[in-house]
């Protein structure tokens, strides 16, 4: 089986399904914010204190890396799509799975104060979704709504990458 990359917005579940998803599926998981804070040894608010570009240059990184092991199931960082090289990366060796979530509900369930981008709270959300939007499409090979509960969306997902 191919890798398996989440992308989607913060807060949009990618790491709770993806959790999930790689327990069904047999992969191992990781969080790519997590595994970035491994090899840079920072957290992600201390590389956003030195500025975004050593955030994205410490996320391509972990995208080759990543992208470099099998049967990996990764939870990408929302924003993993700002970047061609990175979705190049991760299409190479696997299958980029696109979580769509209403931002109403992200709204309801997103801890803003643990998103550097997210200061601005709703303006924040709805600004980043604005620019954010058509790179999820376009990078996606699938595109799943996440509206319900997960539960209900595990089986959707093994269904699409079964396909």
């Amino acid at each position: 089986m191919k890798n398996i990359y989440l992308i989607g917005m913060p807060g949009s579940g990618k790491s709770t399904i993806g959790k999930i998803l790689a327990n069904v599926l047999d992969m191992k998981f990781y969080d790519m914010d997590d595994y970035i804070e491994n090899i840079s040894s920072h957290s992600i608010p201390e590389l956003f204190d030195k500025g975004e570009p050593v955030f994205r240059m410490w996320e391509s990184v972990a995208c080759i890396r990543l992208s470099a092991k099998k049967k990996v199931l990764v939870a990408c960082g929302g924003g993993v799509v700002t970047e061609e090289k990175n979705i190049e990366s991760l299409s190479k060796s696997g299958l980029i799975i696109y979580i769509k979530r209403p931002l109403d509900l992200i709204l309801r369930d997103i801890d803003f104060d643990s998103r550097p981008l997210l200061k601005e709270r709703e303006v924040g959300l709805s600004q980043l979704f604005g620019k954010r939007k058509k790179l999820y499409e376009k990078a996606a090979h699938i595109i799943v709504n996440n509206n319900d509960s997960v539960e209900n969306l595990i089986p959707v997902l093994v269904e699409q990458i079964m396909r």
